[in-house]
């Protein structure tokens, strides 16, 4: 968390800095794409939780939390709410991209549970209703490093603080390995598949390029130059 000097040109500094940080510059702009976002919805969500939501309707939430009173801003790395019965889902989710496991990531998600939470307590419709919506963590893991920590506070505790857990947030998420994701896909039928396929292939620069051959039927024409995994399903 930062603090602001200044109201107005530090905020903008906030921004400036947030906008500027490469691994979520582009993880944001992957899975900010709505139609990745749909697919990504429908693959990972929860079985149970999927046929209450329109993933259809989904949109970005605001992912700038400022605090007004203490001048501080922070920032999530992206945002999703879909509607869920008479309010929303929201979906948050952290890209988790350094070159170690984080193991101290369920008390990371406690933190921007609660901001989120703080933001939504100044809606007056929560304030009207005195409920606040629901939220779903998700951290996305890159790179090829297998997750060997823990994806829920109740695991860094001790046996015996168990029966504590009941006056405390849990701090479960749900975890998404992307390599392991692309391990298992049969065929890259999809931009975001073909995009996995492509990020996590073996071999050279060389051998990437030759792999992908974009299909007339699902690839658009208009597909971005600095935007590969829009261009469809050519990752074989």
């Amino acid at each position: 968390m930062e603090k602001l000097p200044d109201r107005t040109s530090s905020l903008e500094e906030v921004r400036r800095k947030a906008i500027h940080q490469p691994k979520d510059k582009n993880a944001k702009e992957f899975y900010g794409d709505p139609a990745m976002t749909r697919e990504f919805l429908d693959k990972h969500l929860p079985r149970d939780l999927l046929p209450k939501v329109d993933v259809s309707r989904v949109v970005k939430a605001s992912t700038e939390y400022i605090d007004p009173k203490f001048r501080t801003a922070r920032y999530v790395d992206l945002v999703w709410r879909v509607p869920f019965r008479e309010s929303w889902l929201y979906l948050l989710v952290l890209f988790e991209a350094q070159s170690t496991v984080d193991w101290q990531m369920p008390v990371r998600i406690l933190l921007e549970v609660a901001l989120l939470y703080q933001e939504a307590l100044k809606d007056p419709q929560v304030q009207r209703k005195k409920r606040l919506p629901p939220v779903l963590p998700i951290v996305v893991h890159v790179g090829t490093e297998p997750w060997n920590a823990s994806t829920s506070l109740e695991a860094l505790l001790p046996d015996e603080a168990a029966s504590f857990l009941p006056f405390a947030l849990g701090g479960k998420f749900l975890l998404v390995s992307e390599a392991d994701e692309a391990r298992t896909l049969e065929r890259a039928d999809t931009p975001r598949t073909a995009a996995l396929k492509l990020r996590y292939a073996r071999g050279t620069v060389d051998s990437f390029r030759r792999r992908w051959r974009p299909c007339s039927s699902c690839c658009p024409r208009t597909a971005r130059r600095d935007r590969p995994w829009s261009r469809g399903c050519g990752v074989r």
